[in-house]
């Protein structure tokens, strides 16, 4: 009886966390951007910004695989974004890496008809252009 119970309980649990998750992104999935903007702000600032990158990498999965049950292909991308943002944070020095992600995702934007995404991820790629050739400057002229 008692090993019933405890099944029924984890099951349970279960299905009560996938509701929970799915409520969680009510306020985001399937919004045009202006409506999610502040939202998506509060998620970054939470779960990016927020210095426990193993919570930010689980809580993007969780959004993305939200969005992708909820045929939000726009929020996929978002979510695809904000994994490229925050493992330029884990490891800034994987630069190339990051490259090649943005440029992934810049063709997968584009493919899609995302202009935001896609104008977003290359002036992120502009940055890292930039900064990394900074550093790379700064570095020459110290040898």
């Amino acid at each position: 009886m008692k090993r019933i119970f405890s099944k029924c309980f984890i099951l349970i649990c279960l299905l009560f966390s996938a509701f929970v998750a799915d409520a969680q992104f009510d306020n985001i999935v399937n919004k045009p951007p202006t409506e999610r903007y502040t939202a998506l702000r509060r998620f970054i600032d939470l779960h990016i910004n927020s210095g426990d990158r193993a919570s930010g990498y689980k809580s993007l999965e969780t959004l993305k695989q939200v969005a992708a049950k909820n045929n939000d292909d726009d929020l996929v991308l978002e979510a695809e974004f904000m994994k490229i943002m925050l493992n330029r944070e884990v490891d800034k020095k994987a630069s190339k890496r990051h490259i090649l992600d943005l440029k992934a995702l810049i063709a997968k934007s584009y493919d899609a008809e995302n202009m935001q995404i896609h104008l977003r991820a290359r002036r992120f790629l502009a940055h890292l252009y930039w900064y990394d050739t900074k550093i790379m400057s700064a570095h020459l002229r110290n040898i």
